[in-house]
C-alpha cells in the first residue's frame, strides 16, 4: 500500500475488493486470458481451480507406528543374534531392550561377580568389548542415530575432591570407554 500511493497509484484501502480483478474467477481480469486456459476458454491440466487429486499424506500417528514396528523389528534382530552367538551366552542376562519414545534402549547391566567395569575404573571388562563388538555389527548398520550413557555406584569416588575427580567423570569417561 505504500508503494502504491507514493506512486501515485489507487490507494488500496478505497477498494471494494483487495483482489485485482474480482468475480468468480480472480486470476482473470475482464479481457483476459488466463495463462491455465485455452483460447476457448476451457480450463488446462493444472488451472487453480481445476481439483488436485493428491495421495493421502501420512498422519502423525502413521508414522509413529512405523517407527514403533522398525524399532520392534531391530529389537528382534538384536534378540537373536544375541541368542545365537555362543560368545554371548554368559552376557545374554545383562542385555535389556525395550522400546521408549526416543527409540530402542539397549541396557547392559552388571551382573552379581561380573561386573563391567571394575571399581572406580573406566577400562571395561574384555567379555563387554566383545559384548560391544557383536552389537555394534548390527547397530552399525541402522540409520539411526545412538545415544551412549555410563554410570557409576553409588560409592563417592576414592579421593576425587582433592584430583578434582568424582563419579560423573567417572561415568563420563565409561561412556567414552563404550563408545
Amino acid at each position: 500500500p505504500l508503494k502504491i500511493s507514493l506512486n501515485g497509484g489507487q490507494s488500496v484501502g478505497d477498494r471494494t475488493s483487495p483482489i485485482p480483478g474480482g468475480g468468480n474467477d480472480v486470476t482473470k481480469k475482464e479481457g483476459q486470458v488466463n495463462a491455465n486456459q485455452s483460447e476457448n476458454g476451457q480450463r488446462k491440466p493444472g488451472d487453480v481451480n481445476t481439483p488436485v487429486v493428491r495421495s493421502a499424506a501420512p498422519s502423525d500417528e502413521d508414522i509413529v507406528k512405523k517407527e514403533m514396528e522398525t524399532l520392534k523389528q531391530i529389537q528382534d534382530k538384536l534378540q537373536k543374534q544375541i541368542d545365537s552367538n555362543p560368545a554371548l551366552e554368559q552376557s545374554k542376562n545383562q542385555i535389556k531392550m525395550e522400546i521408549t519414545p526416543e527409540g530402542l534402549r539397549i541396557v547392559i547391566i552388571d551382573a552379581k561377580n561380573r561386573p563391567m567395569f571394575p571399581t572406580g575404573s573406566s577400562t571395561m571388562a574384555s567379555y563387554v568389548r566383545d559384548l560391544f563388538t557383536q552389537l555394534a555389527k548390527e547397530i552399525d548398520k541402522l540409520p539411526n542415530k545412538i545415544s551412549i550413557s555410563g554410570y557409576t555406584d553409588a560409592t563417592p569416588y576414592a579421593g576425587g575432591k582433592e584430583h578434582n575427580f568424582d563419579n560423573w567423570d567417572l561415568s563420563t569417561e565409561r561412556a567414552n570407554s563404550a563408545r
